[in-house]
């Protein structure tokens, strides 16, 4: 199954036999966020999803290759706005979050020492981590001017990254910030 949402949240799914190993949506025109998961014929299971990714069609056909699907790992995805003093809302640039800086998430898995940091760009507004094994991990988000660390979160405490390809939704964090 190919799952696909336009920002309106408008959902369109196109099925495909698992063991054809290639399939043609139906025409798509504009920016989809796409995820490719395998299921049961009934849809009722679903056994490994992968992590969403933006595709931009409005120049024409775009080849998607199959992401990597892990039987032992998974994500997190999170969203974030930056709030300054007086609980404003900043966008990237009144924080002096330029180009060199990002949004970064800390997760410390909970019963080892292993620990993974992703950088985001911080306009897009969101992330998805690289796979991690599975667990139970502390996450921060921390936000980085290139030079120096401006704000971070209160620790998400025992967040579980499950699978096969789970994604964990840590939701939308508000991230203080001192510009």
């Amino acid at each position: 199954v190919l799952g696909i949402y336009v920002s309106g949240g408008l959902e369109v799914v196109d099925k495909f036999n698992c063991s054809d190993k290639i399939g043609t949506t139906d025409t798509l025109d504009g920016i989809y966020q796409i995820w490719v998961q395998i299921e049961s014929t009934s849809g009722g299971t679903v056994y490994a999803r992968s992590a969403p990714e933006f595709f931009d069609t409005i120049d024409g056909d775009k080849t998607i290759d199959l992401p990597t699907l892990f039987v032992d790992a998974g994500y997190f995805e999170v969203s974030w706005d930056l709030i300054g003093a007086g609980n404003t809302r900043l966008s990237c640039a009144q924080a002096g979050i330029g180009s060199a800086g990002s949004i970064a998430t800390t997760a410390v898995m909970t019963s080892s020492n292993f620990m993974l940091v992703d950088k985001f760009t911080c306009e897009d507004g969101f992330g998805i981590t690289d796979e991690l094994p599975v667990g139970s991990y502390d996450v921060t988000l921390t936000a980085e001017n290139g030079s120096a660390d401006i704000g971070a979160s209160l620790p998400l405490a025992s967040r579980p990254i499950t699978a096969p390809s789970g994604l964990t939704d840590l939701g939308h964090i508000r991230l203080p910030v001192s510009p």
